[in-house]
């Protein structure tokens, strides 16, 4: 049995980290790359405004700004203020470790909560970060998964916004703590964090928690994905971790698995924003109540004087 299995540790991406050659990633199948997707807010960009010629100087800053790395438009998306644009940034490299490398520098930018080393703010205004996947496979050259049905393993990509909170606060266990809730809503095998700075002034910074949780089945992590969006208040109390919000971009994404022997008919394409994924509402969960929601953690006393 041959597995291509995608798990590891999101700080790994980010400089002064372990080197990348320790991160345990199995190399990807044949004809396949890592990829991740991100939306970008440009609030003082009219959707009749973002034109064609706008959109290809749009990307093209992307693509001059990072090696071995291809850069395109998945979506826009029509914002109170400006629009939202869903990026997709292919990574060209992928024997080894070499594609880790590709990554970092783009998820460096993204931390900070704006693109504005790419997109010129005189031409574009802020451009704010909003949802951030970790990375997943694509496949370019197929309309079929190279892994054994059955035994391909996806990843559920959430983001969750804590208004009342900024990035120092957000400590790598009090991330564990706003996970263990969503991993108790189904048999999830693992999850993965990440954070990023939200950037959207007036009002103050906050944080972003990008989540990535990982099961067989694709129907259960949608599920968990609706499910989670209507029950923020029962698996965090506002009274406990303040106000958290879903940015918009809920998807499940392919990561890998068992690898067949030949392709099989078990098409893979993007999953759309998860408010009607058929069949969802006829899996069976238990009642909400039973999750059992967490307290945050008590925050760091005061040094002395």
């Amino acid at each position: 049995m041959v597995c291509s299995v995608a798990f590891f540790a999101m700080k790994h991406l980010l400089s002064g980290c372990p080197p990348i050659e320790s991160d345990p990633w199995a190399p990807a199948p044949q004809n396949t790359f890592r990829a991740l997707n991100f939306d970008v807010d440009l609030a003082a960009v009219r959707n009749d405004r973002f034109t064609e010629i706008e959109q290809q100087r749009f990307v093209a800053a992307f693509n001059k700004s990072f090696d071995d790395v291809e850069f395109g438009i998945m979506n826009v998306y029509t914002e109170d203020q400006g629009i939202r644009v869903r990026v997709e940034a292919v990574m060209s490299k992928d024997s080894g470790s070499e594609w880790v490398a590709a990554a970092r520098p783009i998820y460096g930018m993204l931390r900070n909560g704006t693109c504005a080393d790419v997109l010129d703010t005189r031409v574009w205004g802020l451009s704010s970060v909003g949802q951030v996947t970790l990375p997943y496979l694509v496949f370019p050259d197929s309309d079929s998964s190279p892994f054994v049905q059955g035994k391909t393993v996806y990843g559920l990509m959430l983001s969750l916004r804590l208004h009342e909170h900024n990035m120092t606060w957000l400590t790598e266990a009090t991330a564990q703590q706003v996970l263990r809730p969503l991993r108790e809503l189904g048999g999830l095998m693992t999850g993965n964090t990440w954070k990023h700075a939200y950037v959207r002034p007036p009002a103050a910074d906050s944080v972003v928690l990008c989540v990535q949780l990982s099961s067989y089945s694709q129907p259960m992590l949608a599920a968990v994905g609706q499910r989670a969006q209507t029950a923020v208040q029962s698996l965090w109390p506002i009274e406990d971790w303040g106000r958290i919000t879903f940015l918009p971009g809920i998807q499940v994404l392919t990561l890998g698995g068992e690898l067949a022997s030949a392709p099989n008919v078990d098409p893979v394409q993007e999953k759309p924003d998860l408010v009607a994924q058929p069949g969802v509402e006829e899996l069976p969960w238990p009642p909400m109540q039973a999750l059992g929601p967490i307290a945050a953690p008590a925050p760091a006393p005061a040094p002395d004087a």
